[in-house]
């Protein structure tokens, strides 16, 4: 309704609850949400969820295709 994204709703009443501007709320969130940095550690995992994903997918198929 006010035109904005729902995020930034929700940071600006965070900010109004706890009396610091969104700026500083955001900051603050940073080990909630991440701090958008992708090491080699998370591209190791996005691989290996990858991985697991193909062959959940498979496994399926041919569970789908026996029956």
């Amino acid at each position: 309704m006010s035109g904005q994204s729902l995020n930034h709703v929700i940071i600006e009443e965070l900010s109004d609850k706890a009396g610091v501007q969104s700026d500083n709320l955001v900051d603050s969130l940073d080990w909630f949400i991440g701090a958008n940095v992708i090491d080699n550690d998370v591209i190791r995992a996005l691989d290996e969820e990858d991985k697991i994903q193909k062959q959940l997918t498979k496994k399926q198929w041919q569970i789908d295709n026996d029956n």
